[in-house]
């Protein structure tokens, strides 16, 4: 596959992420085909612990904070992954995720983010060692 230069500035978004940053046009289409994006205002509660795991987001613009057994374990920002490991795993969330600013986030339902890691090898790389260090973080709370 060839890397086209892309005019849809959606597209360039998606590729200054590092989840995405090698991907393909045609693949950060197909991303763009399985995901819906919104925003959320600051306070807003994107995931609660314990909950089903019925979406995982990468965040596009601003911080969530992430708390697990009312401690707060960290602070992500544009280009993370929150509610991956629940979706994988197919448990209960392990933490909160508070909007701690506005934030702009691409969302996937479950099917739609097993389908991307089935299509696109590269994010499944990326996702497992991500959910590796979330799971090494998260036992140290």
């Amino acid at each position: 596959m060839l890397r086209l230069a892309e005019s849809d500035p959606k597209i360039n978004r998606f590729r200054s992420l590092p989840l995405f940053e090698d991907l393909f046009d045609l693949e950060l289409r197909h991303v763009a085909e399985l995901t819906t994006e919104t925003t959320r205002r600051a306070g807003t509660s994107l995931m609660r612990e314990g909950g089903l795991g019925l979406q995982a987001i990468v965040i596009l613009e601003g911080e969530v904070d992430v708390i697990s057994r009312g401690e707060h374990v960290t602070s992500l920002g544009a280009g993370d992954v929150v509610g991956e490991m629940a979706v994988l795993n197919r448990q209960r969330r392990t933490a909160d995720v508070v909007a701690a600013t506005d934030v702009r986030l691409l969302v996937f339902d479950p099917s739609s983010f097993l389908q991307l890691l089935a299509d696109v090898p590269t994010c499944l790389d990326r996702i497992r060692r991500i959910t590796w260090e979330r799971g090494s973080q998260l036992a140290a709370v």
